[in-house]
């Protein structure tokens, strides 16, 4: 049995070495998600029907196929047994019906670890011999389960779980999805800030033209601003009308998404002195007036999330997360009317570098 036990501690230790690892890494340059959760659990953990108790998990998208971590629990069948149990898992997430723009979808997981039965009553009751007596137990469950990613970055995830020591569990997580953004000490966060005339910002944009030539994507231009700032104007990126995300549109189109992004991620992954300001626009619903103004606040926040998506893009392509910041336009700055044919351009990204202070 102690064999079996410490097997399964350096189970648990494996699954939660991808986390330990980014968290420790001095020079990652893109940022990692983490997710948290508690939730109820029913189960069969127990020789005298069903155990009811909850549990608590923590783990990490290693990328969007792919995700690592711990989870432990705690269950009573309030007449004899208790059990605790702590498992490391490896999950799958199914690629049919995935959004391949976020962990989510349908997963399958496997779970190794350890549970302890307490074969008396809850250790937490009155009975003075409570959890005297202690049985260590092998754990190994498999897990079908479906992630469904909420507003604000919370998260819900039923699952069916089936195993040892128990033949059936389910189970219902709530949580929390986060960031940790890689650690670069020569990097600082964005600031608000206007930067003087820069020559430098010139040479730049003369040497991105320069090196690109003909192998810049149609779509993607660079212009200087009133401040001496260099400005990548993304009319190439396509957004849906109702939503700040360019998924679900025809494959070719996203298809060209991706390579916009992709191009401007080695761009900005070449000129790291430069921190990085993330516009997003929105196109008007209706004619100058007070209907427009209404409209106005909810397509700030539609322009802002198309910003902040754009930057999980590039952080998911190595742009360090703490160079850049997403700013939300609305309306305010559209380049053709609202009711226009190719009113679309309307619907985009912007890109100023700012030379970092030294």
């Amino acid at each position: 049995m102690k064999k079996v036990l410490v097997f399964c501690m350096l189970f648990c230790l494996t699954a939660a070495e991808p986390m330990v690892r980014s968290l420790l890494a001095e020079d990652s340059a893109s940022s990692k998600e983490f997710f948290v959760g508690i939730g109820p659990e029913v189960n069969a953990y127990t020789r005298d029907g069903a155990a009811i108790g909850g549990s608590l998990v923590l783990g990490m998208d290693i990328n969007r196929q792919f995700a690592a971590g711990i989870r432990t629990g705690f269950f009573h069948d309030t007449e004899t047994i208790s059990t605790w149990d702590v498992q490391g898992f490896f999950r799958y997430y199914l690629p049919f019906l995935h959004n391949p723009d976020s962990a989510s979808g349908p997963f399958v997981q496997a779970e190794i670890g350890a549970a302890i039965a307490f074969e008396s009553p809850c250790p937490f009751c009155e009975n003075s011999d409570c959890g005297e007596e202690v049985n260590p137990s092998f754990s190994a469950v498999g897990t079908v389960g479906w992630r469904f990613n909420l507003p604000q970055n919370f998260y819900v995830e039923p699952a069916l779980r089936f195993g040892l020591p128990h033949a059936w569990a389910i189970m219902t997580t709530v949580g929390l999805r986060f960031s940790v953004s890689g650690k670069s000490g020569a990097e600082e966060p964005v600031a608000r800030r206007r930067a003087p005339a820069a020559p430098a910002a010139a040479d730049v944009m003369e040497e991105i033209r320069g090196q690109l030539g003909d192998n810049l994507i149609d779509g993607i231009d660079l212009v200087l601003d009133a401040d001496g700032n260099l400005r990548l104007l993304v009319t190439g990126l396509v957004f849906r009308a109702d939503n700040a995300d360019f998924v679900g549109l025809a494959a070719n189109v996203v298809a060209n998404n991706r390579a916009v992004i992709a191009q401007v991620a080695e761009i900005l992954k070449t000129y790291t002195a430069f921190d990085i300001i993330i516009e997003g626009h929105s196109n008007p619903l209706s004619a100058p007036g007070a209907a427009r103004d209404n409209q106005e606040p909810g397509l700030r926040q539609l322009s802002e999330q198309r910003a902040q998506r754009i930057i999980q893009e590039l952080a998911a392509l190595g742009v360090a997360e703490g160079r850049m910041r997403a700013v939300g336009r609305g309306t305010s700055m559209n380049v053709v009317a609202y009711n226009a044919p190719d009113n679309w351009r309307n619907r985009r990204v912007e890109f100023i570098l700012i030379p970092r202070n030294r």
